[in-house]
């Protein structure tokens, strides 16, 4: 019968603990995230833009004949602190210019020196109420998506090591119109 009373207290004890704890987490999860649980990432999408470029070309003479063309669009999103950039095959973008989501089971991937958000086909993605973002987060995700490119004229050494895009300057002294 001691021994009863002794298990009983101790799961007593053992429900108030845990009661407690319970308590506190819950009290920590309204604090830290008001709006949404960890894991998920609200973002807006700041803009898209349409890439294409030819896998495959013949030429004939001086003209090139486009086989085939991959195209992709590129969304960039931002949290207010971070650029997620998004690329889906396609005309379609997989989020639209200017509309707030709260997502759920993404991949983050920051292989070439920009964060890349990949959708799979787990990806819970909710549209949700605007998302303000400052000025320096929306400049900032322009930026990722159309990079600036640096202004060189062709006649430096490293032209092809270097990465991105680049704008050469310089004039023209002849064009041939076909």
């Amino acid at each position: 019968m001691k021994a009863r009373v002794q298990e009983s207290a101790d799961f007593s004890l053992f429900r108030t603990i845990n009661e407690s704890m319970q308590q506190y987490l819950r009290e920590e999860m309204r604090m830290a995230t008001p709006t949404f649980p960890p894991g998920f990432l609200r973002c807006k999408c700041v803009g898209t833009r349409l890439n294409s470029r030819a896998l495959s070309y013949t030429t004939k003479g001086k003209k090139f004949d486009v086989d085939k063309v991959k195209t992709e669009m590129v969304s960039a999103l931002s949290d207010g602190t971070t650029v997620y950039l998004n690329k889906k095959e396609g005309f379609t973008p997989e989020f639209e210019e200017g509309v707030s989501y709260i997502l759920q089971n993404y991949t983050l991937s920051n292989t070439y020196g920009q964060i890349y958000l990949f959708i799979g086909p787990g990806t819970l993605k909710f549209k949700t109420v605007p998302q303000e973002l400052s000025e320096e987060a929306q400049n900032a995700a322009r930026a990722a998506l159309c990079p600036p490119s640096p202004n060189v004229t062709g006649v430096e050494a490293d032209i092809f090591s270097r990465g991105g895009y680049l704008s050469l300057q310089g004039q023209i002294k002849e064009l041939q119109v076909t």
